[in-house]
């Protein structure tokens, strides 16, 4: 779960970074985001909830131990009981005590007994209500980890059709747009229409551009460090001030061995 967190949120900033820079024409992926907030929400509170049966089965299953020990107390105390009766019936057989002595010493023990018989009673009936709902706590727990499961599956196909529409569609639509002063750091812009964008001052580190059109764009005072530029169209680009580290030239080659530039080296 928390690897799918983990790749949830990462998708996440990654939609809402380039749904807010690609201005009129951007996709509306706030279905996906509403599903996944609300299923995220539900998650918390089923986890909450087997939190809290957890817990409850930890007491029942103490209570339980308590009633079994009480039961095996009280069983020993009858036993012990039902000894002294016995021993009680043989003196009175041989013992010079009047009857009537002895009767009140048996049925004091008679008594006793009873008592004891309606404490494990009662003993048996507590741990068997703790069995039944121990059970029905661990029957519980495995529906809500049914229904974490449905969850888990749902953010998964909502992530995988959040991921296919923001790499599919909206690459298609940035011909012309305003991205001045973007952060688009790490962004897969392969074969992206980028044509006479405005892309002034954008911060475009480690940015996938390679085929991408990005004729009579605007990239003064960019920074292109450690993006992939092969194959890319710069022509009548407007590269004045671009930062050059580690670029990855449209032919093929590093900025860094270009003298910390690609300007030289935009035909491939």
């Amino acid at each position: 779960m928390k690897r799918a967190n983990a790749v949830l949120f990462s998708l996440l900033m990654i939609v809402s970074s380039l749904a807010g820079c690609i201005g009129g024409e951007e996709v509306d992926t706030s279905e996906y985001e509403d599903q996944i907030a609300e299923l995220e929400e539900m998650l918390e509170t089923q986890n909450q909830t087997i939190a809290q049966r957890e817990a409850t089965i930890d007491g029942l299953e103490d209570g339980l131990s308590d009633a079994t020990q009480m039961i095996q107390d009280h069983a020993e105390g009858f036993a012990i009981l039902e000894a002294y009766r016995d021993s009680l019936l043989v003196q009175l057989e041989n013992s010079n005590n009047t009857s009537d002595e002895l009767t009140v010493l048996l049925e004091s023990a008679n008594a006793s007994i009873a008592s004891m018989e309606s404490q494990i009673a009662s003993g048996e009936s507590l741990r068997d209500s703790l069995s039944a709902m121990l059970n029905s706590s661990n029957s519980t727990i495995d529906e809500l980890e049914e229904l974490l499961d449905t969850a888990n599956a749902s953010i998964l196909e909502l992530q995988q059709n959040a991921e296919n529409n923001s790499s599919t569609e909206w690459s298609n639509y940035l011909a012309g747009a305003d991205l001045s002063g973007a952060d688009l750091a790490g962004s897969l812009l392969v074969g992206a229409n980028l044509y006479g964008a405005n892309l002034i001052g954008a911060y475009l580190g480690g940015v996938e551009l390679s085929g991408a059109d990005m004729r009579h764009a605007d990239l003064r005072n960019s920074n292109l460090m450690y993006a992939n530029l092969t194959d890319a169209d710069l022509w009548q680009a407007q590269l004045n001030g671009v930062h050059w580290e580690n670029t990855i030239c449209p032919d093929g080659t590093n900025s860094d061995d270009n003298g910390g530039t690609c300007v030289n080296n935009l035909d491939y």
